[in-house]
Order: structure tokens, then C-alpha cells, then sequence
């Protein structure tokens, strides 16, 4: 006192603070990881599936890859070749293609797929005329991309053996033996999922006019 310093009056003196003890979480609030389905099957890939329709389309004369009646018609595996209205598959093939021909110094990305959209659009409305049934869009879209394998082949082998497909008559006999195999691939599909048994020789003219294109694509 007298010398104006203001006093302040004395804390209480206090023991060491302790944290009430940590609760466990239950047990549902936990994320179970380990049962979480894999990521490709959370975006709908299933790759035994893409794997099944691209062997198919490799194997054209194989009956177990084909066959829906008789000893395998309750096969599971024939159903979903059928059933199955995968476009990651097509979507892969087409990119593979014109990725595949960015090695020969040309950006195909543009014409690839448009195209294909294209293609895919005529190719569904006239499916469907000719259906005895109504065709689903993405059911065209699949069996015709699969059968993008043949092509993806070509380019393949244009990127290994530079100038192979120009030379003349290797050109020409690599080219038809492309479209026959992708027309004979998607005809058999869309025989067997659309049940065109009696139109598949008026469906496989514009599917080689549609593989026609991409081949000239790729060769030209």
C-alpha cells in the first residue's frame, strides 16, 4: 500500500487435473474394411465378366462359349454371356484401338468414337426392327464393342510390322480377315441374346459395313 501497484488476490492452490477415462466406441460405429466389397466392383466392373464376353468373341466356333441350349442351357456362365449389358469392356477396346494407333503418329480419339456413336445409334434402331423383341441400346453397345477385338488385332499387328496392312494384298487379306471375324463375333452374339436366329444374315451385312470402317481407320 502507498506505492499505487494494485494487488491481485492469490490463486487457490489446486492438485493435478485428471481426464474423466476414455469410453470405448461400440463396436458398430467402427468401419469394417475387411468386408468391403473390392473398388472395380463398386463401379460395376466386373473384369470374369469382361473376361467371359472377350473370350467369346476370340473363340468364334467354340460351343461352350456360345451354346445356350442343350446340355449348358442352365449354365449360369451362358446366362450372363447373354444377359450381361457390360459397356466398360467396348469402352476399353475402343480406347485400346485408338490409343494403339497414337504408335502409328495419328490421334484417333475423335474419329473412334465418333463412329462409334454413330454406328452404335444405327445399329440399335435397326436392331430393334428386326427383333422379334425389344433390344436394349446398352445390349448393342456391348455385343458390338467386344467384338472391337479383331480390329485392336490390326492395329496391333500394324504397329509391329510397320507398313504390313499397306503392302497390297497382306493389306487387303489382314483387313477382310478383321471384318469376317468381328461380323461372325457380334452375328452370333446378337443370335443368341436377341434371339435373331432368322434375321442373322440381314444383321450381319451393316455389322461388316459398321467393322469396315474402323478397319479402313486403322489401316489408312
Amino acid at each position: 500500500p502507498g506505492t499505487g501497484t494494485p494487488s491481485f488476490p492469490a490463486a487457490p492452490l489446486r492438485g493435478p487435473t485428471t481426464s474423466p477415462p476414455m469410453q470405448p466406441i461400440p463396436s458398430s460405429e467402427y468401419e469394417d474394411y475387411s468386408n468391403e466389397p473390392p473398388l472395380l466392383e463398386e463401379l460395376g466392373v466386373n473384369v470374369a465378366e469382361i473376361a467371359m464376353k472377350t473370350r467369346a468373341v476370340l473363340l468364334l466356333f467354340s460351343r461352350r462359349a456360345y451354346n445356350t441350349t442343350g446340355t449348358n442351357a442352365g449354365n449360369p456362365t451362358e446366362h450372363l454371356l447373354i444377359d450381361n449389358d457390360d459397356i466398360v469392356g467396348p469402352l476399353a477396346f475402343q480406347f485400346l484401338l485408338a490409343f494403339t494407333l497414337l504408335f502409328t503418329g495419328r490421334v484417333q480419339f475423335g474419329v473412334v468414337y465418333g463412329a462409334s456413336v454413330v454406328g452404335f445409334s444405327l445399329m440399335a434402331a435397326l436392331v430393334n426392327l428386326l427383333s422379334p423383341s425389344g433390344v436394349s441400346p446398352w445390349k448393342v453397345v456391348s455385343i458390338l464393342g467386344y467384338s472391337f477385338l479383331p480390329v485392336n488385332v490390326l492395329a496391333a499387328i500394324k504397329v509391329i510390322v510397320p507398313g504390313l496392312p499397306n503392302r497390297g494384298a497382306s493389306g487387303t487379306v489382314a483387313g477382310l480377315l478383321a471384318v469376317a471375324w468381328c461380323t461372325v463375333a457380334a452375328t452370333r452374339l446378337f443370335e443368341r441374346s436377341c434371339n435373331m436366329r432368322d434375321q442373322r444374315w440381314l444383321v450381319a451385312y451393316p455389322v461388316a459395313l459398321f467393322y469396315s470402317c474402323f478397319v479402313l481407320i486403322t489401316i489408312f
